[in-house]
């Protein structure tokens, strides 16, 4: 059995309830063409690794509650996906999952409100439980509306914009374990796995992009703001414009961008894997695990 396989299959209960969770949540709005939207935007055959990851860190803690692992799993995805479609407002994304993103198709005031009905309905889903570390999520999707953050042209300022979106996978974990009633040590490394794996997932993205995988046109959110890792990269360290070149990934493969680039991802599943150490439950830590060797294994693609 494959990686993809054992992934597919541990994660299908999970699966299940995101699907479920965000139909309810679409057929919940008054306004039929939020429920349009919102159905749109979500992609039920996408791995949904970061709501898996929030799923397993619940059972991590060894509750199996099915109410409570619904409830984690369609928060983590609701104000997941609604704040992906306000940064392709932010970021005037023309192109998401090989079709026209959500702003593009109905519009940007139309997607807006979808995108805050969602992430709305998302945090509702969590609201009676007492959970300490929910300002922290707040503070870290707030900061991709930072200037400074968000339009890094340097490799210092890239860094800032993958550790805020790092930080977001881990905040959802540790929700997650915060809501299952893991202990604090638990809980943090639970956060620390979700934060690596966050930043090098985030790091991947940017290669596919410049590759032109998952529909997008090649380097075409590079040639709109150049201001992400794999392009400042390019030019800091090889003095070498990715951007301007019809089939980019091949002018950047195997230059010191390139190996750059494919350390941090290493380096950051390395340390996401080493903080699994302190989680006993198999299950829980296997499906983990499992996403860590997905990571690893796109290396081989670069």
């Amino acid at each position: 059995m494959s990686l993809n396989d054992i992934y597919l299959s541990l994660s299908e209960r999970m699966r299940t309830q995101v699907c479920e969770g965000i139909k309810t949540i679409a057929l919940s709005a008054d306004n039929p063409l939020i429920k349009e939207i919102i159905e749109y935007s979500f992609i039920p055959t996408r791995k949904l690794y970061i709501s898996v990851m929030a799923g397993a860190s619940y059972i991590a803690s060894g509750r199996d509650d099915l109410e409570a692992l619904s409830s984690v799993v369609t928060f983590t995805e609701a104000v997941n996906l609604g704040w992906q479609m306000i940064d392709d407002i932010i970021d005037n994304h023309k192109i998401r999952f090989n079709r026209p993103s959500p702003k593009e198709k109905y519009g940007q005031n139309e997607t807006l409100l979808s995108a805050l009905y969602l992430i709305h309905q998302g945090y509702s889903q969590i609201s009676k439980y007492k959970i300490y570390h929910l300002n922290k999520l707040g503070k870290t999707f707030s900061g991709w509306l930072t200037k400074d953050i968000k339009k890094g042209k340097n490799i210092t300022g890239c860094e800032l914009t993958l550790k805020n979106i790092a930080n977001s996978f881990g905040v959802f974990n540790r929700i997650a374990s915060e809501i299952a009633g893991a202990p604090t040590r638990v809980q943090e490394s639970l956060e620390n796995y979700g934060y690596y794996m966050g930043y090098a997932m985030a790091i991947l993205d940017e290669c596919y992009d410049l590759k032109g995988e998952f529909g997008r046109p090649k380097a075409e959110e590079m040639r709109s703001g150049d201001d992400v890792l794999v392009v400042v990269a390019a030019l800091e360290m090889d003095k070498i414009d990715v951007t301007r070149d019809e089939d980019p990934w091949s002018k950047l493969k195997d230059t010191n961008a390139h190996i750059y680039i494919c350390n941090q991802v290493k380096e950051n599943a390395a340390l996401a894997r080493e903080s699994l150490k302190v989680i006993t439950n198999r299950n829980a830590r296997e499906l983990l695990e499992c996403v860590v060797n997905l990571v690893e294994g796109n290396l081989e693609n670069l």
